[in-house]
């Protein structure tokens, strides 16, 4: 699903780069929301079916508590604002600086929490409030609550608000959108996270959603992340740089070859995996882009290669994966065959050029 995909919404982006006529970009407008709005139930299945079968594994590292939420709540604000409200955050003082665990999931979580107290709320605020639930020699537990003064939830409704595809009552779901998964997917990485989710609400009273979750005491503190200089995460590398990319699927082929050419980058092509060497082999690039599953000879296959050869020369090149694929262990063995980085297909072609002038700017930046 996710090959299909990625030539969609890369073909978008194209054609969104052209002369159009109103109506032509009124179409391209309709048809790139629902293509966004497949994309996240795509997501949100594949992150209930990962989970379900057991393959969701969390990455523990150190991550600052506060920087992470400023991060999350930087976007949202302007939604809130939008809608004439206040969105506050408070960090109890026993909070401590940093933790470890996976911050990434946890990020998935409030941003749900709090995306959805938004949704639902049409006057007034929505606050976020972090402290300590307890602690042990080995960690601690933090309780997060996301508190919002919108429609609320009748006891009624309450028991089915996390399970999946299930929305309060199904006028939610015609007034409001969405899917019914976040909470569901939000409830599990709470599990995972060895903490408990809980509601309490009325109806036009408002909703509190709190959950806690474990993390083990960081090693240190991690630095915040620093703004990159000015100009530097623009939609075009400081210096054209030229990119060898494997990919054996047309569509896909033709969507990455023409984003990277239109912010200026040399791009050449390789159908397979043997083929990339050849290449390779022949000519000198910045950064190849490798797709994992290809005939003849796969990407992780192609990439040992290369690093065996330049074992000779001293050499390194920057390889990035490309791949559909995204259960757990994945990401693992693309770094484990000697690549540098890993794009999960369908790629955001913003993403994509950012990265490549963030590369010019920051030495050994990768994706997140």
């Amino acid at each position: 699903i996710r090959t299909p995909m990625n030539g969609i919404v890369g073909m978008q982006h194209l054609i969104g780069g052209t002369d159009l006529t109103g109506e032509q970009r009124g179409y391209l407008d309709a048809a790139q929301s629902s293509a966004q709005s497949l994309l996240a139930l795509l997501n949100g299945i594949l992150d209930l079916s990962k989970i379900e079968a057991g393959r969701m594994e969390l990455d523990r590292t150190d991550f600052a508590v506060r920087p992470l939420l400023d991060e999350i709540l930087r976007p949202l604000d302007l939604v809130a604002r939008q809608k004439g409200l206040n969105l506050a955050c408070v960090v109890r003082d026993d909070v401590p600086p940093a933790v470890n665990g996976d911050a990434l999931r946890l990020r998935q979580v409030l941003l749900n929490l709090i995306a959805n107290a938004l949704k639902f709320t049409h006057v007034g605020a929505v606050t976020v409030t972090v402290e300590r639930a307890s602690e042990w020699d080995g960690g601690i537990e933090l309780r997060f609550s996301v508190a919002d003064t919108g429609i609320g939830i009748s006891p009624e409704q309450r028991h089915s608000v996390f399970e999946a595809f299930r929305q309060a009552d199904n006028s939610i779901t015609r007034r409001y959108g969405g899917t019914g998964l976040g909470l569901a997917i939000s409830a599990r990485l709470v599990q995972l996270m060895e903490g408990e989710i809980g509601l309490e609400s009325l109806p036009g009273g408002g909703s509190t959603f709190v959950f806690t979750a474990r993390f083990a005491r960081a090693h240190s503190v991690p630095p915040a992340p620093s703004a990159l200089p000015a100009g530097a995460a623009t939609s075009q590398a400081a210096r054209p740089q030229r990119i060898l990319v494997a990919e054996d699927n047309p569509i896909n082929q033709t969507v990455i070859a023409r984003t990277l050419e239109k912010a200026g980058h040399q791009v050449a092509l390789a159908q397979n995996g043997r083929e990339a060497l050849k290449v390779w082999s022949a000519s000198r690039f910045d950064v190849i882009f490798m797709d994992v599953q290809m005939p003849e000879m796969d990407g992780l296959e192609a990439t040992q290669e290369i690093r065996r050869r330049e074992q000779d020369t001293g050499e390194r090149i920057c390889i990035m994966a490309m791949t559909a694929n995204a259960m757990s262990g994945d990401r693992e063995r693309c770094l484990a065959a000697g690549m540098d980085g890993y794009f999960t297909k369908p790629m955001r072609a913003q993403e994509v050029i950012d990265w490549l002038a963030r590369r010019e700017t920051v030495p050994g930046s990768m994706p997140a």
